[in-house]
């Protein structure tokens, strides 16, 4: 209450310096502004930034009723969307004023809905690494670029049926970001073989292969081919199967 008390949109409005005769409906949630991206946790920096509303809603005229007006609590920004629902009465209906109308909302909301599709790109989806020996780690890294018009958060996430993202011996560094409009991270895949999964590629006969899988909220997976060349040894192998 205190802090709506001081909101500066509504007490310049009761002053009448802007948007006269304009309405907004009552506010009955929390400040939209500012967050942490991909958390509900108002920023803390050293701005020191104080909680506020700020994408907001007004309307002007006769025979308009507002029936909701409320937040979305989307974790992609820093800041929460609004929106409203108006009841408005019209005094008379022309059908073709209407369609065109209908039309040109549908066309509207049709670009709107596919803008707001995150799109990221990725610089390689096949990785070779060639051989690979006992304990020595071999580095691979490809590069994510945000290509469309929001915010993009992406994570690698199990195969159908998996409980980890990859085999034991690949490692992915980030598992997980937020990248902003027009920006790249870079992503790094290592394959380390110790003792623990090597006896599975000297002895069972596993190979070096695997799909790892780049998911994006909102939008498409990406599929990632991890391939190598184990070079089989004594090392990791316990002395049962060497003899």
């Amino acid at each position: 209450d205190y802090l709506l008390a001081e909101d500066q949109l509504c007490k310049q409005m009761k002053l009448g310096t802007v948007f006269q005769n304009w309405i907004e409906p009552p506010i009955k949630f929390a400040p939209t502004y500012k967050y942490d991206i991909n958390s509900d946790n108002y920023e803390i920096s050293s701005k020191n930034r104080i909680p506020a509303w700020c994408d907001r809603l007004l309307h002007k005229g006769e025979a308009i009723k507002n029936i909701s007006y409320r937040r979305h609590e989307l974790m992609s920004s820093d800041h929460k969307a609004v929106t409203g629902e108006y009841l408005v009465e019209v005094k008379a209906v022309i059908p073709e004023k209407r369609n065109e109308f209908y039309h040109m909302a549908v066309k509207e909301w049709d670009k709107m809905e596919n803008e707001a599709i995150p799109d990221i790109t990725i610089s390689s989806s096949t990785h070779d690494f060639g051989d690979v020996r006992f304990a020595a780690p071999v580095i691979r890294t490809f590069n994510l670029e945000n290509t469309g018009k929001v915010l993009a958060s992406f994570k690698f996430i199990p195969k159908p049926n998996d409980a980890k993202c990859s085999r034991p011996w690949l490692l992915i560094h980030p598992m997980k970001g937020v990248i902003g409009i027009g920006e790249k991270m870079m992503i790094s895949l290592t394959i380390l073989v110790n003792e623990h999964s090597a006896p599975h590629l000297n002895i069972e006969g596993e190979s070096l292969q695997d799909v790892v899988i780049l998911h994006i909220e909102h939008g498409k997976d990406i599929f990632i081919t991890i391939s190598g060349n184990w070079q089989k040894s004594c090392m990791g192998s316990n002395l049962s199967h060497l003899s």
